[in-house]
C-alpha cells in the first residue's frame, strides 16, 4: 500500500517533467526507431527496448557499458543484450531507481550526484559503483553489491558523467 501510494505521489508530482522527457526523449528515440516499447512493469510502469538493429554510433558505445537506466516513471533498457536473468535484474534495478525517484523527488538527482561527487573528490571509492543508491538498487533486484576493483569497467573512474 505504501508503494503504490509512493508512485501516485511519484506520479502527480513528476508530470511536467515525465512530459518533457517523453517529448525530448523517449518520442524522438522512438521515432528515430531507437527505442521500441516492451511492455509494462510493476505499477503500470512503461518499459522501452534499444534496438540494436537501428541504434545510432554514439548509443552503441553507452549501450556496450550499461543495460538501462531510468527516467522518472519510465525505464529503457537494453534487453536484448543479455538473458532473461539479466533483464529481469535490470528492470528490478531500475525500478528501484524510480521508487527512489518517487521518495526523494527533485532532491533525489541533488543526492545522487552530490554522493558520486563526494566519492569522487573526497575517498577512494568507485563514483558509480559505491554510489548509495546504486548500491540500495542492486540491492532490490538480486544483483552484486560490492563491486570489487577487477570488475570495474575503468579502475580510473571514467564514469560516464566525467
Amino acid at each position: 500500500m505504501k508503494r503504490n501510494l509512493l508512485h501516485i505521489w511519484g506520479i502527480i508530482t513528476w508530470s511536467p517533467i515525465i512530459l518533457l522527457f517523453y517529448i525530448f526523449y523517449i518520442i524522438p528515440f522512438i521515432l528515430l526507431r531507437q527505442f521500441k516499447f516492451a511492455g509494462f512493469a510493476g505499477f503500470g510502469i512503461p518499459i522501452f527496448e534499444v534496438r540494436d538493429d537501428h541504434m545510432l554510433g554514439f548509443m552503441r558505445h553507452y549501450w556496450e557499458l550499461y543495460n538501462g537506466h531510468a527516467i522518472p516513471l519510465s525505464i529503457v533498457c537494453h534487453l536484448s543484450a543479455s538473458n532473461k536473468s539479466t533483464q529481469e535484474r535490470t528492470v528490478l534495478h531500475e525500478m528501484e531507481h524510480i521508487d527512489q525517484y518517487c521518495k526523494y523527488w527533485l532532491f533525489f538527482f541533488l543526492l545522487y550526484f552530490g554522493h558520486s561527487i563526494y566519492l569522487r573528490l573526497f575517498t577512494m571509492q568507485h563514483s558509480y559503483y559505491d554510489n548509495y543508491f546504486e548500491i540500495e538498487a542492486r540491492r532490490a533486484a538480486g544483483q552484486m553489491i560490492v563491486i570489487p576493483i577487477q570488475y570495474w569497467q575503468d579502475p580510473n573512474d571514467r564514469w560516464i558523467w566525467w
